[in-house]
C-alpha cells in the first residue's frame, strides 16, 4: 500500500495512484488504463452510470493515446 504523501489522483476517476504513474500519456490508474485499452479503440457507445458523461470527458480532455 502506498503512503498518501506519495500519491496523486487519477485524472479520470480521482483514485489515489503512485506519483509518476503514467499510462497512454496521462496520469491515470490501472483500472482506467484497462478500460481505455479494451473499450476506446473499439469506438463503442458508452454512458456513465450517473448519466452526466463526466467520466468520459476525462478521456477526451486528456487526449489519451493508444501506444502503437
Amino acid at each position: 500500500m502506498c503512503d498518501q504523501s506519495n500519491t496523486v489522483p487519477c485524472l479520470i476517476c480521482t483514485k489515489g495512484i503512485p506519483v509518476g504513474s503514467r499510462r497512454f500519456g496521462a496520469q491515470c490508474c490501472g483500472s482506467c488504463a484497462a478500460f481505455f485499452t479494451r473499450s476506446i479503440p473499439d469506438q463503442a457507445a458508452f454512458e456513465c452510470e450517473n448519466g452526466t458523461n463526466e467520466c468520459l470527458k476525462g478521456w477526451f480532455f486528456l487526449n489519451m493515446k493508444k501506444m502503437e
